[in-house]
């Protein structure tokens, strides 16, 4: 009953949606969800009592013989468990704060339901199968939800929405953005799954017609992810897969390179075959420079994006062929570096983020700024805008919330009262779901001529202001702790993080790197960016 309440989770939460209802998506996904959780606790609790476990309760608390304090993720999830029990007991609207608010629902009970299915999943999956059984059920239930999004990009929805979810579809979260957030987490399962399946069919003595089978509907719904995630526009969730896919490519060709034997030095052929994939992916980009005046700016950006694409599948071509195993890893960083410095360059070039028109005066500026108009690639050039469209309205939003975190006043009930707690609101936050309370103090005036004048954010567009919002400076931590932990143990598991030397190397760069772009983005652009420069840097380091 628990492990199908685990899985009944990942199928039916992404899946339902209610037409019928207000807000038609959120709040009724979250009662779904926090019905499972609700019953998971129960049973647990059941089976708990049943097979009298208390008795010698302390002795259960470990887990192969390691104490339940060193239990990977257990501290960072309770210290953010008591975080958020403190918070909404000292919030300003406690009750919202603990049910959620009518159009979101994410209040600190559905909080500790997303931790009972975490918990219940940590204590019942302890075999290879079980953890199979919940890779496929979310491989499984991100189809539809990428099918109807092609429902909709086709306008062959059945159901009438109030917004257009044609041009970016919105599939069963009704958001754009939310929908794109889900398919990159089943990207990577999807695509492991189809790395099993061909190690199968060349391993295999005979051809086993079930591994073909399997691996082409792997390949379908990874097809189907992608074009879902590109349909979506959603810059964030692409950034995110881009991340993702480089990390889970780079973790697969190192530990090939690990296989290899030999020598661990490269000599200048070896450095020059691996660098066979970048030459490709720049003579594109030049190709495209160079033709600019004759072809059209669609045309163009197919020449770069066909150089760039034949470097990648030459690395993909020579690993099928077992050539280059010894510095394919190095040919991936680097055609890795040159996506990254064509997307600085695609930004930072942008007149509407320098103001000045004379960097785009010269060829490659000419032909990055033509890219900026073909549509869905032009987005992917305005990360860095600020003056207009959802870039401001996002800046604003965040100077609001900066001022509400520093700015130290204290907040006035209905009644005349004053917040008794303002002196501890910076360690504590205002509580979960009650930015929308807080903020209306510290709304910016010129949001209001950007969106409607009756609305009040309600979230900062921002997971690190959120946090501080929300939780304080303590819910900000907890929060770190957690990301922190996924990727060291997650590295630990892969074999990357091997030494103590890795592990101190490896939280060291995560709050350097973060602290450092945090500082560097305060005095180049303006405090608020330091919630977005923080994650980036904590990513790059």
């Amino acid at each position: 009953m628990i492990e199908l309440g685990c899985l009944l989770s990942l199928i039916a939460a992404p899946l339902f949606f209610n037409v019928h209802s207000d807000r038609v998506f959120e709040p009724d996904k979250l009662t779904l969800l926090r019905s499972i959780a609700s019953l998971v606790a129960v049973v647990w609790l059941i089976r708990f009592v049943d097979q009298q476990r208390w008795r010698g309760f302390t002795g259960r608390l470990r887990h192969s013989g390691t104490p339940w304090w060193r239990i990977p993720f257990v501290l960072p999830v309770l210290a953010l468990v008591v975080v958020y029990l403190v918070s909404t007991l000292l919030s300003v609207t406690a009750f919202v704060s603990w049910a959620g608010s009518y159009q979101r629902l994410q209040g600190t009970f559905t909080t500790l339901s997303y931790v009972v299915i975490f918990a219940a999943t940590a204590n019942t999956l302890r075999t290879r199968e079980q953890v199979d059984r919940f890779i496929t059920a979310v491989i499984l239930a991100s189809i539809p939800v990428a099918l109807y999004g092609m429902l909709q990009r086709f306008g062959l929805d059945p159901l009438p929405w109030g917004g257009d979810t044609q041009t970016r579809i919105a599939g069963h979260m009704g958001n754009a953005i939310f929908i794109a957030a889900y398919l990159i987490m089943a990207v990577p399962l999807t695509a492991g799954r189809i790395v099993t399946s061909f190690a199968h069919i060349l391993t295999d003595e005979e051809l086993n017609p079930a591994d073909i089978l399997r691996s082409s509907i792997y390949i379908f719904a990874l097809a189907i992810q992608l074009i879902a995630i590109w349909w979506s526009g959603s810059r964030g969730p692409q950034l995110g897969l881009a991340v993702g896919l480089f990390a889970f490519i780079l973790i697969f060709l190192v530990s090939l390179r690990n296989t290899v034997g030999g020598r661990r030095r490269y000599g200048g052929r070896e450095i020059l075959a691996a660098s066979t994939s970048v030459l490709l992916a720049g003579g594109g980009f030049l190709a495209a420079v160079l033709t600019r005046g004759s072809l059209s700016p669609s045309v163009t950006f197919a020449l770069f994006a066909g150089g760039f694409g034949v470097g990648v599948l030459l690395i993909f071509v020579l690993l099928g062929a077992g050539l280059g195993w010894k510095w394919l890893w190095l040919s991936w960083i680097e055609i890795a570096l040159a996506g990254l410095i064509w997307l600085g360059a695609f930004n930072f070039t942008s007149v509407a983020v320098t103001g000045q028109p004379a960097v785009a005066a010269g060829p490659v500026g000419q032909t990055l700024e033509a890219w900026r108009a073909l549509p869905g690639i032009g987005r992917l050039g305005s990360m860095l805008e600020a003056d207009e469209g959802t870039g401001r309205v996002r800046v604003l939003i965040w100077e609001g919330a900066l001022d509400l975190f520093t700015s130290g006043e204290s907040l006035q009930y209905p009644d005349g009262s004053s917040d008794p707690f303002t002196w501890l609101r910076p360690l504590i936050g205002y509580g979960p779901e009650a930015m929308y309370v807080a903020y209306n103090r510290f709304y910016p005036p010129e949001l209001g001529t950007l969106e409607a004048r009756n609305a009040s954010p309600d979230r900062s567009h921002n997971e690190t202001w959120d946090a501080l919002i929300i939780t304080g400076v303590f819910g900000f931590v907890a929060w770190q702790w957690l990301y922190l932990s996924v990727f060291y143990y997650g590295f630990s598991w892969l074999g990357v993080v091997k030494t103590r030397r890795d592990q101190i190397l490896l939280v060291a760069l995560w709050l350097a790197a973060g602290a450092l772009a945090a500082a560097a983005f305060s005095i180049w652009r303006s405090p608020v960016y330091i919630g977005v420069a923080l994650p980036f840097g904590s990513i790059a380091g």
